[in-house]
């Protein structure tokens, strides 16, 4: 597998697991604005995400498992393949199970001003079978 191209996603706000409402669809939002700023103009259609990276920024107050906190990320920007009762943007037309890596790290922060996530999705060259054909990327969150 070859990397093709590193597209990194910088979000301020408040980091908000999955299934936290109404915390997780503004934290969703938040994150379909930043993407939408670099998507698909850096979208390599070509390709397929193989390794996704977050590094969330909290305050010690606020909670959740790493694994919740990235639900939220990884269901806004890949398809999904089932309906969602939040607004999606789905940047990315393919599901995240072709991802092969995640990395999820937390780092407090002072104040709630530094809270945010920095995303860094790798492509690598698609292999036959792995991008869904005739896909477009929506843009759309909650249209």
């Amino acid at each position: 597998m070859h990397i093709t191209k590193t597209v990194v996603i910088e979000v301020k706000g408040r980091p908000s697991p999955w299934a936290n409402q109404p915390h997780e669809g503004i934290w969703r939002k938040l994150i379909a604005e930043k993407a939408r700023e670099l998507v698909p103009s850096q979208w390599p259609p070509e390709t397929i995400p193989s390794r996704v990276e977050v590094d969330f920024r909290m305050t010690k107050h606020r909670r959740g498992d790493l694994d919740n906190l990235a639900k939220p990320v990884l269901d806004t920007l890949f398809r999904q393949s089932r309906a969602s009762k939040h607004p999606v943007a789905c940047f990315f037309q393919c599901d995240d199970f072709h991802l092969s890596e995640l990395v999820l790290r937390r780092k407090l922060v002072e104040s709630e001003e530094e809270e945010g996530a920095r995303i860094s999705i790798e492509f690598a060259d698609s292999c036959p079978g792995n991008r869904h054909e005739g896909s477009e990327p929506l843009l759309g969150v909650g249209e």
